[in-house]
């Protein structure tokens, strides 16, 4: 394959023997393997040398980056909390699990769809396994719920599956007479998938 300044995120065509694919560049551990996201959602590797030609189509947009506590002026305030789980992961190519997201620039690059409809003041009181949250945990998401509410017009929940229903449990007791939705939400798959559900 000729080489050619292509960076992750780029839109990207190659050409192989029998085909040519559409798709975005992703940053792959492996030197000699090329990845690319499909339209379709779905991720696909090549051995560089099997790529006979590499054309950038677009440059990848360099999207503004909200660091938490800022939103957007125009739109809709709500509170976002990120707790853990799948929802807030992406797939690790080394591994083949899902990690959890970097940064909220990342959140917001995965979900940025969500950053158009509404202004977040984000919240992470934790990056963990729900299945390991305890009353201590639940205690901690209810204040900073509380404390968001006081600012926005309504919370969003990131959670982990194994024990979402304990925690809205707990947040119903804790938060009470509010006039302000609460809403608790979670993803099976990680947004990088193209059959995740997270979008949902």
């Amino acid at each position: 394959m000729r080489a050619v300044n292509a960076l992750p995120g780029d839109k990207v065509e190659i050409e192989l023997a029998n085909e040519k694919l559409q798709g975005n560049l992703i940053e792959s551990p492996d030197a000699e393997i090329l990845l690319l996201k499909l339209k379709s959602g779905y991720n696909v590797g090549f051995r560089k040398e099997n790529v006979l030609r590499l054309r950038v189509i677009e440059r990848r947009k360099e999207q503004p980056k909200l660091k938490p506590g800022e939103g957007k002026k125009g739109l809709p305030l709500l509170g976002m909390v990120l707790t853990g789980g799948t929802i807030v992961s992406k797939l690790d190519s080394r591994t083949g699990a899902a990690a959890p997201l970097a940064s909220v620039e990342e959140l917001q690059e995965f979900y940025s769809d969500v950053f158009e409809m509404a202004s977040f003041i984000i919240e992470k009181p934790m990056l963990m396994d729900s299945s390991a949250m305890g009353p201590s945990d639940w205690v901690k998401i209810a204040k900073v719920c509380a404390e968001l509410l006081k600012k926005t017009e309504g919370v969003i929940v990131l959670h982990g599956t194994d024990s979402l229903h304990y925690t809205s449990s707990a947040l119903s007791f804790y938060l009470q007479n509010l006039g302000k939705p609460v809403v608790l939400t979670f993803s099976q798959r990680s947004i990088d998938r193209g059959s995740s559900d997270a979008r949902l």
